[in-house]
């Protein structure tokens, strides 16, 4: 009796680790992803509030309200996940084995060849992690309008911004004609407090402000035309504090090792050979 739960945890290990199994998970995405590709055709707002209100809330309300349309994008998660331990279980048992095998002394190179694709296998996940971390644990504020002289504190913190100036950048061609004398960014700078401590940045369009584990979000900004009918400045930002961050920069940091040192010691090997 002792022995049923070990024996079903070596077989739940052993479907895991089964290359058939990556195969068909890897063709049910590719079919997922095209119907998902269909789906999307005039249909992208549907998951644009995804940033804004999470995942779990996305779920409950979006989805809900067009399950024929998110039906490929609720398919994808545990199919990611499914993958995700996939590669999990097979890339340790592969590395199982290498240590186990390092008496038979593989060469350096082969070895360093090895690690880095193990390396990029396990990265892959961990940004899996870090993605499923930010739209699944992040505190989101979002539409939050500020206006010069008018500082607000950050929701749940002791931090205070204001906006000090707005620099506005206007489309400076003439190739689209209805973007002429339109305002197409701006540089927003904010003035940061927290107790004593003060920090200065600017806020753009594509430019996000990081700061005490908050991220700041341009959303839009006004006014979008010089001399409009409304000339009052304020902009509306999204606030997130997310803890996905940390791992998804790591991830992409170890992926490129990996990639580097595979191209590096894949050119080394071959050269190794043809001596």
């Amino acid at each position: 009796m002792n022995q049923m739960p070990i024996q079903l945890v070596v077989r739940t290990y052993q479907f895991f680790c089964s290359i058939k199994l990556t195969v068909t998970l890897l063709l049910l995405l590719v079919a997922d992803l095209s119907l998902g590709y269909i789906c999307l055709q005039g249909k992208v707002s549907l998951f644009q509030p995804m940033n804004e209100v999470g995942l779990s809330q996305w779920l409950l309300t979006y989805a809900r309200s067009q399950p024929l349309d998110s039906a490929w994008f609720l398919l994808l998660l545990p199919l990611l996940s499914l993958l995700g331990i996939n590669t999990l279980c097979c890339t340790g048992e592969k590395l199982y084995h290498l240590v186990r095998s390092q008496h038979t002394r593989l060469p350096a190179n082969r070895l360093w060849l090895t690690l880095s694709i193990h390396l990029m296998h396990l990265a892959m996940v961990l940004l899996l992690a870090g993605y499923l971390t930010s739209y699944t644990l992040s505190t989101i504020y979002p539409s939050i309008t500020l206006t010069p002289g008018l500082p607000l504190t950050v929701p749940g913190s002791s931090l205070q911004v204001e906006l000090l100036e707005m620099q506005m950048i206007p489309y400076s061609r003439n190739r689209l004609i209805p973007f002429l004398g339109r305002n197409i960014d701006v540089n927003a700078h904010l003035l940061f407090k927290d107790g004593k401590e003060q920090v200065h940045a600017t806020l753009a369009m594509n430019r996000p402000v990081h700061i005490h584990g908050f991220s700041f979000f341009l959303q839009r900004f006004n006014p979008t035309r010089a001399g409009g009918m409304s000339p009052s400045q304020y902009i509306i930002f999204d606030i997130r504090r997310d803890p996905g961050v940390l791992p998804t920069f790591i991830a992409m940091g170890a992926f490129l090792t990996g990639l580097f040192g595979y191209l590096f010691f894949r050119h080394r090997t071959r050269k190794r050979l043809e001596l």
